[in-house]
């Protein structure tokens, strides 16, 4: 071969080997698009199925998050598929189990990636008929709260043909789905009846509503699955807007055993437990290390008496703490703690503490309230003295501790309102139980006036067709006033509908919503609703208006409680 032969060969090879070199591309904008359906087998909304595995087919590389977890079969399985996937294919094994003549959803939820940006492909479900037709009716809803209606995410939501109570505690459902984030559920390619719908936590996993444990949701009457117009595209992935006028109400499930949540040394006298429902007066304690008797340490209880406070009065430290605890009603319980030695060792050691003002502008309804960081021994001394200085005149005051709270102490004496006022303490008035004692104090702080405040006046009216029987007897109602950040404000109003407008007083200047309970059986509580008797929850609502309170206004309104709510 001529050495010019020779040389354009070379040049070749190198010319393509660098053409088919393959480089990660420079630039561009990033990918934030969801993997996309391309093909299955079988099928999406095939019919005469008869295999034991499916494959769908993306349009780039994908991975799984968790989709055994995820995936929900719809009617359920007895024995749970395996999922996986390689490259751009998801893949679903062991269908050795399914029914003939039966509608199948696949629903993966958001369990699909795409392999390099992790974009996620949400409300993914697939569907085949084992048999000659393809179920095609479909129906959405949305769970809330019964109490505070807000959405419940991530239940259970469950179609059921035959809605006898005890049929449903004991066998899996005809359909199931799970409620996204939103509270949002939909169901996809169910048969035309009527069904039950029954919304669940399931702590046991068994795709069953069968645990006093577990709240529920239970549509009072039976629903009907609609005809959605689809395009074959779009029956993959259903868009997530969906019409979602049937509302679930759901109760969450309450204690019915008590039990310690949490438990902990706060410090080296202090020791606090948390129980699951407000604790007994029989409720006892029965210290074993350190060794100390009922008279050497004090129990304080929070208003609910489910955070139980035990301050230790004597030399012998909660160090290793190892004790019993028990009731009459059958509770028992062990604690076994140890105080953080980290902590002891940094303790502060000084023999004083610094007294504080729980708020340096006092409402002129409150009583001025000092902070201790320590309990204080109130059997030594429960009053404190101090003088207050407004400019022109001092006078003697004098604070008393809180009978529930020995870190607190509130002022016993009348203040000017409007008025502002120097504090001062002398030290070694009250003292905790390591013998450590206040210190001087000299603070400043203002009483507000009425003033400073708002008012909210409303009237609750209803009409002949509202949700209450004119002729029914039990009209009562709860009025409850939240603020801005979803804290209760002031007492709640117990009141009946048609009675005199309700007044909610002292407010401050900010945007407040109102919530009505529709007390049925005038026991001034809300009442859950009853699963086996099908006893619906007491109704709640909430005023269709933003209550925007000002200083030295008061804002009028009247609710008329329209019908079917």
């Amino acid at each position: 071969m001529k050495p010019s032969y020779r040389f354009i060969i070379i040049l070749l090879c190198l010319v393509f080997s660098s053409c088919a070199r393959i480089v990660t591309p420079k630039g561009g904008e990033k990918d934030t698009v969801a993997p996309k359906y391309v093909s299955s087998y079988p099928k999406e909304n095939a019919v005469n199925f008869s295999g034991n595995k499916i494959e769908i087919v993306f349009d780039e590389f994908i991975v799984l998050d968790n989709a055994t977890g995820k995936l929900i079969v719809s009617p359920p399985l007895k024995q749970k598929p395996t999922v996986g996937s390689k490259l751009n294919k998801l893949y679903v094994k062991g269908l050795d189990s399914l029914a003939e003549n039966t509608t199948y959803i696949f629903d993966f939820g958001d369990a699909v990636t795409d392999f390099t940006e992790g974009n996620r492909l949400s409300h993914f479900a697939f569907a085949f008929s084992t048999g000659g037709d393809i179920d095609t009716l479909s129906f959405s809803g949305r769970i809330l709260n019964a109490y505070t209606r807000k959405p419940e995410p991530a239940k259970y939501v469950s179609l059921y043909r035959n809605d006898d109570r005890q049929y449903m505690r004991e066998n899996l459902p005809d359909y199931i789905t799970r409620a996204d984030s939103a509270g949002r559920f939909y169901f996809r390619n169910i048969k035309e009846g009527d069904y039950a719908v029954l919304a669940f936590e399931d702590l046991n996993q068994n795709m069953i509503y069968d645990l006093v444990t577990e709240g529920y949701g239970y549509a009072l009457a039976q629903v009907k699955p609609e005809t959605v117009s689809e395009t074959a595209e779009d029956t993959v992935e259903k868009p997530a807007k969906q019409r979602l006028s049937n509302v679930v109400l759901f109760n969450s499930a309450e204690d019915t055993v008590q039990k310690i949540l949490s438990s902990k040394a706060v410090n080296e006298r202090e020791l606090q437990i948390i129980t699951s429902m407000p604790a007994d007066e029989s409720l006892a304690i029965h210290f074993m290390q350190p060794p100390i008797g009922e008279d050497d340490f004090t129990v304080l209880y929070n208003q609910k008496r489910d955070t139980i406070t035990v301050i230790n009065k004597t030399d012998k430290i909660f160090d290793t703490i190892k004790a019993e605890i028990a009731d009459k009603n059958g509770f028992s319980d062990k604690l076994d703690l140890t105080y953080n030695v980290r902590k002891k060792r940094n303790k502060d050691e000084r023999k004083t503490f610094a007294l504080s003002l729980q708020e340096r502008v006092v409402p002129y309804f409150e009583k001025l309230t000092l902070i201790s960081p320590n309990h204080i021994n109130t059997s030594l001394n429960p009053d404190l003295n101090a003088l207050i200085a407004d400019g022109t005149d001092t006078i003697s005051v004098r604070f008393r501790a809180d009978t529930l709270n020995f870190k607190r102490f509130y002022c016993m004496d009348s203040l000017k309102h409007g008025h502002t006022y120097t504090l001062y303490i002398d030290s070694m008035q009250i003292y905790d139980y390591d013998g450590k004692y206040n210190d001087t104090l000299t603070a400043e702080f203002r009483i507000d006036t009425e003033d400073d405040y708002g008012s909210f006046v409303i009237s609750v009216t209803d009409t002949a067709d509202s949700v209450y029987n004119s002729e029914d007897s039990a009209r009562s109602i709860i009025l409850t006033l939240f603020d801005g950040q979803d804290n209760r404000v002031g007492d709640d109003k117990f009141t009946v509908i048609n009675s005199e407008a309700e007044c909610f007083g002292n407010l401050k200047e900010g945007k407040y919503r109102l919530r009505m309970i529709l007390d049925a059986n005038n026991n001034r509580k809300w009442d859950k609703g009853e699963f086996d008797t099908n006893k619906e929850p007491e109704k709640v609502m909430f005023f269709d208006k933003i209550i925007s309170v000002r200083k030295g206004w008061q804002t009028i309104e009247q609710w008329n409680i329209p019908s079917n709510r």
